[in-house]
């Protein structure tokens, strides 16, 4: 049957105000098909998942699991994405990429023995969401919308460690790539605690560089956007597949995977 492909990754991140955290990063991603039936749990990666009803809730006229497919994509129309989590341990934080019609049309939930214990709900057209679990565990990482798409989550999972005091501390963030998968273009976010000198480039899975859109260009403390077009530094549109993006900075070097369809 069609299915969410839910692919598990292993990375480390690194934050400066908490010390450092080695975490597992569980990826979660739409992979082509065609719709299938609310309530009908599937597993991957020693995860189930399943499409529900919403409730009271999620928006007004709640009770339905209405939803279209496209590759990368659930239109969610209302429709609850629900993951069970109880076997994953500590969730330190969820990033959601998503893209909302109306304010508050998404909502994100961490569950416990069937109570609410966090809740973000999305206040502008689209974009990122995040939400944090402090480390503890949960039942369930619920996605809720009346009228919404969702493009893909990150579930970081463990706990924090102590570590030696001059232990090398990446402080720089690639985001998740925006759309992704992408056509004709997607967006790069990346954050720098410092004012300093970066690379941003984009590579074959062999590791080749093919387009260099930053290269020890100068840029201030914050975070900052990129567009890429699909296209390598001679102007050549390259085929569907599987890229990376690599982020180097003075606070250490993070990639991200971009998928170019067409």
């Amino acid at each position: 049957m069609p299915r969410i492909l839910i692919t598990l990754a292993v990375a480390v991140m690194m934050f400066a105000a908490l010390g450092t955290r080695s975490q597992e990063v569980i990826e979660l991603w739409l992979d082509g098909g065609d719709t299938y039936l609310c309530d009908d749990p599937f597993e991957e990666a020693g995860l189930t998942v399943w499409l529900a009803e919403t409730t009271e809730d999620d928006c007004p006229g709640a009770g339905f699991c209405d939803f279209g497919w496209a590759e990368g994509v659930i239109y969610m129309h209302p429709v609850r994405l629900v993951v069970d989590v109880s076997t994953v341990g500590p969730i330190d934080s969820v990033e959601v990429y998503c893209w909302v019609t109306t304010e508050d049309d998404l909502r994100i939930f961490l569950y416990d023995d069937g109570e609410i214990i966090e809740q973000v709900n999305c206040d502008f057209y689209g974009g990122h969401m995040m939400i944090y679990g402090h480390g503890l565990s949960y039942d369930e990482f619920v996605v809720s919308a009346c009228d919404a798409e969702f493009y893909e989550a990150y579930i970081y999972t463990g706990e924090q460690v102590d570590v030696p005091p001059d232990a090398p501390v990446n402080l720089a963030r690639l985001a998740p790539p925006y759309p992704n998968p992408f056509n004709p273009r997607t967006t790069l976010s990346y954050y720098v605690p410092e004012d300093g000198c970066v690379s941003l480039s984009i590579h074959d899975v062999a590791g080749r560089r093919l387009r260099s859109l930053i290269v020890d260009g100068h840029v201030e403390q914050g975070e900052h956007n990129m567009d890429w077009d699909g296209r390598a530094d001679g102007g050549a549109l390259l085929a569907s597949g599987v890229y990376i993006a690599r982020l180097e900075t003075p606070f250490g070097t993070e990639c991200r995977s971009l998928r170019l369809v067409k």
